[in-house]
């Protein structure tokens, strides 16, 4: 099925000319090239507020050479270069597009593009993306130079965007918060993936590509709050280079004992003072009710909404085992008291291992979904309202245990929910106390002996300790399973797209993907099994066949001007993110690391890669 944009999430088929004249001579050329000139001379020039900073964005897309990548709603500045233009002549510009095809004839969308000017510059402003013949002529209407530009959305690093966009970001999103258009994303986030038999976005094969298509859609509402925006992506792996210097200036061991639970010791409480948690950008979350207590997301509430089919006991749009009553957006950033460690955070060697390691895909998108981006969500969500697990527990279980219970939080309460052994109360009134309403063991006609014997038996999801427990033991741990209002943060739950930290993280993880595809395709893109964690439904939405969360953007051809929002399949979108037939209306400006340096560096690219052999021209799923 395809569906075109409704007017709120497109924008006006029109280039807007300024200043359309253009005269220079060496010093307008020795000013606007290329740092790499052998690649631009006579040839047309696209730049913009970030170029003459960051270089030209694109490098490495097979589709893109170097200066002929522009922005919708950006101003733009076109140079010729390699051209002796006379001072004391005249020339004007042509600007024809979006072409629906490079062979057809060009339509001229501005015909004032014809006026002539003795201007040092010529300032445009692309407001559809496609592609665009821009050309320099003379007063005769000779062509001089002429180039085809690529109009396309550009996805920044968060800690490159200048003030002003990164402003608007931020700005944007609580424009969606405050009239509600956040939350259907949260909704739709919560539905597919706190269901009961089934999460349909994470743990299995459709994780990269869900979440794809999710942030398009998140993409273009924040475009019809500010058209000229792209969701940023976090490089989260420079946090962990941050922190891991200022573990290494204070010289604390890289590791410590499983019950030792000081941030500032084991290295994390630095990654909470990396800049993306200042009051103007994430914020950060601190006191009693664990939020952001200044800046723009200052005490964000959580919608409630008793008739949503997926919410929590008070009502809150969160998943059923997140019992928390506090109204407002939590980060906990530690579980019960206890901290993973820094290394748990995603570093260069884990992107590089996951890059460089093995050869299919299916090993690759099982991977993807957690050392190099799951526990960024886990370590910022965190789990609170756990009592004093030390005190409690201390008599049955060694400190050790405890430790890796508190972390372990992360899924017990959920895959115990999913398992149908804990039970969320139907309804908790709004002044009901937090340690009154939480999880309640379905222990059926079982004693609670049988009960905590056949739960503590799973050793994947408890560990060794639980099987060295006598019935005492075990029981002291199950009534406290029984009786805690575990909750999560935000982050560690289906409703995770409420916080603002959830959008450029998968970003980040797309771009890797994308990167592996340039430098090393998949020998084997086979869509393979096991396809989920959780197939009491049959793994809905992680087969190759099954349809994403949203309709997503692409265009007919990796150059063209048609551009849909179309439902795709899991194996059709993957197939459209490949970089040698790439389909979406984003590029990431580059796919650099320079952090990341010595065994886990990461090889620069080209300008204009050839077409490589295509891996996956066809997704194929397996029998």
């Amino acid at each position: 099925m395809r569906e075109r944009w409704s007017a709120p999430f497109w924008i006006a088929a029109a280039v807007s000319v300024a200043a359309l004249g253009l005269t220079a001579r060496g010093r307008i050329r020795k000013f606007m090239l290329s740092s790499n000139e052998d690649d631009c001379l006579e040839s047309i020039v696209a730049h913009n507020e970030y170029t003459r900073t960051n270089g030209f964005a694109g490098k490495g897309y097979p589709f893109i050479a170097e200066g002929a990548l522009v922005e919708p709603y950006r101003e733009t500045t076109l140079v010729v270069v390699g051209k002796d233009l006379q001072q004391e002549h005249f020339y004007k510009w042509r600007v024809e597009g979006p072409l629906a095809a490079l062979s057809s004839e060009p339509r001229i969308l501005d015909s004032s593009s014809s006026s002539s000017s003795s201007s040092s510059s010529s300032s445009v402003v692309f407001e559809r993306l496609g592609s665009y013949r821009v050309s320099l002529r003379d007063a005769t209407d000779s062509e001089i130079a002429s180039r085809v530009l690529v109009c396309r959305y550009v996805r920044r690093s968060i800690r490159r965007l200048t003030p002003a966009d990164r402003n608007a970001f931020f700005d944007s999103f609580s424009v969606l918060a405050r009239n509600g258009d956040l939350d259907s994303f949260a909704r739709v986030h919560l539905e597919r993936a706190g269901g009961r038999q089934n999460d349909a976005l994470h743990d299995g094969m459709g994780f990269l590509t869900q979440h794809v298509s999710l942030t398009d859609e998140f993409e273009r509402a924040l475009q019809a709050v500010s058209p000229r925006i792209a969701v940023p992506f976090w490089d989260f792996t420079e946090d962990y280079e941050m922190a891991l210097a200022e573990r290494r200036m204070e010289k604390i061991p890289p590791r410590i004992a499983d019950h030792f639970d000081d941030d500032h010791e084991n290295g994390v409480a630095a990654l909470w003072r990396t800049d993306v948690w200042d009051a103007e950008w994430f914020g950060t979350a601190s006191g009693p009710e664990r939020t952001v207590r200044e800046g723009r997301f200052a005490f964000q509430r959580v919608t409630i909404d008793r008739d949503a089919p997926v919410r929590n006991p008070y009502g809150y749009l969160r998943s059923p085992w997140n019992t928390n009553r506090l109204p407002f957006v939590t980060r906990a950033h530690a579980f019960c008291g206890f901290s993973y460690d820094l290394d748990s955070w995603p570093s260069c060697g884990v992107h590089h291992r996951l890059t460089f390691g093995g050869n299919a895909w299916a090993d690759y998108a099982w991977a993807s979904s957690y050392a190099p981006h799951g526990s960024v969500h886990v370590m910022i969500g965190g789990y609170a309202h756990c009592g004093d697990l030390l005190e409690d527990l201390g008599a049955a279980i060694p400190p050790t245990a405890i430790a890796r219970l508190a972390r372990d939080m992360m899924f017990i309460p959920k895959n115990m929910w999913r398992a149908r052994d804990l039970e969320a109360p139907r309804y908790c009134s709004a002044d009901t106390p937090q340690a009154e309403c939480h999880m309640i063991c379905a222990m059926g006609n079982s004693s609670i002996d049988d009960f905590a014997a056949r739960v503590l038996a799973d050793r994947a999801m408890f560990g060794r300790w639980a099987g060295e427990l006598d019935d005492a033991r075990r029981r002291l741990v199950v009534e406290k399973l029984c009786t805690t209002p575990w909750s999560p943060g935000d982050h560690m739950e289906s409703a995770s797209p409420v916080d603002v930290s959830f959008w450029p993280i998968h970003p980040t993880i797309d771009r890797l993907l994308q990167y592996r595809r340039l430098v090393r395709p998949f020998a084997d893109a086979t869509w393979a099994g096991p396809y989920c964690q959780y197939d009491r439904s049959g793994c809905k939405g992680h087969h190759a066949e099954d349809l994403t969360i949203s309709p997503t953007r692409v265009f007919d051809r990796p150059e063209g001007s048609e551009l849909n929002a179309t439902l795709l399949t899991n194996g059709d979108l993957f197939h459209m993110l490949n970089p040698a037939d790439y389909r979406m209306a984003f590029v990431y400006e580059n796919f650099e690391w320079p952090h990341c340096k010595g065994d886990v560096a990461f090889p620069e690219l080209r300008w204009a890669l050839g077409a490589r052999e295509d891996e996956d021209a066809a997704v194929v799923v397996s029998s």
